[in-house]
């Protein structure tokens, strides 16, 4: 059986944030993926969306528009 799920991790340890249909002390395998905010409080798509209006703000402010010719 494989699943994904969100689970919180508190007091060093994993707690499901629903029920799992496992036999009480069955063993898994677990792969974290973070995905609470990452630097400052923003989630990755959102430290994403920021550097892309930085990096137009900079082509804004500098003129250089040619970049985007080449695309």
């Amino acid at each position: 059986m494989q699943t994904t799920m969100e689970a919180v991790y508190e007091h060093g340890v994993l707690r499901p944030l629903q029920a799992l249909p496992l036999a009480e002390g069955s063993r898994v395998e677990v792969i974290v993926t973070l995905t609470e905010p990452t630097r400052e409080n923003r989630t990755p798509a959102e430290n994403v969306q920021a550097m892309l209006q930085s990096y137009y703000k900079y082509i804004y402010l500098t003129n250089k528009f040619e970049v985007f010719h080449h695309l």
